[in-house]
């Protein structure tokens, strides 16, 4: 089950492909929002059997700098993870390249003692990071393992999660001062201009759709919130933070985020508009600091 005969190399890693260094993650990482999840990072499907000789997943990372570990299967069993540093451990012992290299990488996998952090891919990115750091001191930095529906897994790297977690926390920070009652300076018509630069059309749309008033109640603290979609615009640096466009039997509808100071803290009530960017429903109201 060499991985070469069953997954082809430009499939070998997802949404990665582009990736030459590490100077380059942090431009994957611009569209981190609150509600992100494992399945938004790059993450790699390498895969190996039980029975690939040590010296062919050595080929293997030499390959690919950033391949963080190697997947081994059996029939489609999940058997374990080699991470980059733990084969390099091995083989870097004394004798290890002859105790390894010629040997099938079971043999490598059988001196692991600890079992990988598997996660389902629609993991928030700040519940990952908060598992990844659970992990006993000199696990940490281990690869973590996605599974995907049909069984499917990929791996990523610590170090991305962990990127991935500081762009949320710098876009808040960058964000946070930011309400419906007090956005960014900036005009109606760079705000529409903005949301329809956003999700990619303009059909459909007038003017009294993005100023028309909308009122809520908080669940927190009581207190009515009144916001348009020009509000919620100027809330949030980085408009893909506050307006989510979902599809749904190929219709288009939106959830955006209402910020609002509450008793002295910063909230936002995520609600659902339609097409039309109408007010349909809401969900419970949540405090940002604490979110990530």
């Amino acid at each position: 089950m060499d991985q070469k005969k069953t997954v082809p190399r430009k499939q070998k890693y997802v949404l990665a492909e582009k990736l030459t260094s590490l100077d380059a993650y942090p431009a994957e990482l611009q569209n981190m929002n609150l509600d992100s999840m494992l399945m938004d990072l790059p993450a790699f499907h390498q895969v190996v059997s039980p029975g690939t000789p040590g010296h062919q997943v050595a080929v293997i990372f030499e390959d690919d700098p950033l391949l963080p570990g190697v997947i081994i299967m059996a029939e489609n069993v999940f058997r374990g993870i080699i991470s980059r540093d733990t084969f390099f451990q091995r083989t870097g012992k004394l004798f290890g390249t002859e105790v390894f290299l010629g040997r099938p990488i079971s043999k490598m996998l059988a001196t692991v003692d600890d079992s990988p952090l598997i996660l389902p891919e629609t993991t928030l990115i700040s519940l990952a990071a908060k598992s990844a750091l659970s992990r006993d001191h000199d696990l940490i930095y281990q690869p973590i393992v996605i599974e995907k529906e049909g069984r499917s897994y990929y791996i990523i790297s610590a170090l991305m999660l962990f990127l991935a977690q500081s762009h949320q926390l710098l876009n808040l920070h960058n964000q946070r001062f930011y309400t419906v009652e007090s956005g960014q300076d900036i005009s109606i018509k760079e705000a529409i201009i903005r949301f329809l630069e956003h999700i990619g059309t303009c059909e459909g749309f007038v003017l009294p759709m993005f100023v028309k008033r909308h009122t809520i109640r908080c669940d927190h603290c009581g207190n009515l919130v009144t916001y348009s979609i020009v509000d919620i615009i100027r809330s949030f640096t980085y408009i893909n933070q506050g307006v989510i466009v979902e599809e749904n039997m190929g219709t288009r509808t939106y959830r955006l985020y209402v910020r609002h100071h509450c008793d002295g803290e910063l909230w936002e009530i995520p609600v659902h508009h339609d097409k039309n960017l109408e007010y349909r429903s809401q969900r419970a109201a949540r405090i940002v600091e604490s979110y990530v």
